[in-house]
């Protein structure tokens, strides 16, 4: 990574499954000095439940399709289809069985605190060096508006942008 961007310092920001995937890349690569875990998905099996529970809101917003074909192959998502291989390595996905330190510096950060898993705050603290958790209000950005607008939580941003510069000084 570093060689390849010239960079002397990687941070990896995630947001939900991309923070997963972040603290993933981490544990397997040592060039990763840092980690912003926002939303983190701990359990893809969670996940997985959390994204049928919104189709299945979603569908009783809309009108069924007159004669759509459902694939055996594929599971759609608000949209997008996730095929059975992709659901079941989903399924397999729990950052608490992973024993590796995925990096020297991890910020995470929860906005809804009903999802807050103290396990996760515990296994943070065990395989990270420095670990620091902040719990912000803002709006869950990753689902739609009644207006269709965009949300863009400025104080997480900063707060991000904040962690970082604190932490390469």
């Amino acid at each position: 990574m570093q060689v390849r961007s010239g960079l002397v310092q990687v941070c990896l920001i995630g947001l939900r499954l991309g923070a997963t995937l972040s603290m993933i890349a981490g544990a397997e690569c040592d060039e990763v000095d840092s980690l912003v875990l926002w939303d983190a998905v701990v359990t893809g099996r969670t996940y997985l439940q959390e994204l049928l529970e919104l189709q299945k809101e979603s569908l009783c917003l809309r009108p069924k399709p007159g004669g759509s074909h459902k694939s055996q192959d594929t599971v759609e998502v608000i949209g997008f289809p996730l095929s059975q291989t992709l659901c079941e390595q989903l399924d397999k996905l729990d950052l608490l069985a992973m024993s590796a330190t995925p990096t020297k510096n991890i910020l995470t950060i929860h906005t809804d605190r009903a999802v807050v898993d103290a396990g996760f705050k515990i296994h943070l603290n065990r395989v990270a060096l420095q670990f620091e958790n902040q719990d912000l209000e803002a709006p869950p950005i990753w689902l739609p508006t009644t207006d269709g607008s965009l949300l863009v939580p400025a104080q997480i941003l900063q707060s991000i942008v904040s962690w970082s510069c604190t932490t390469y000084s």
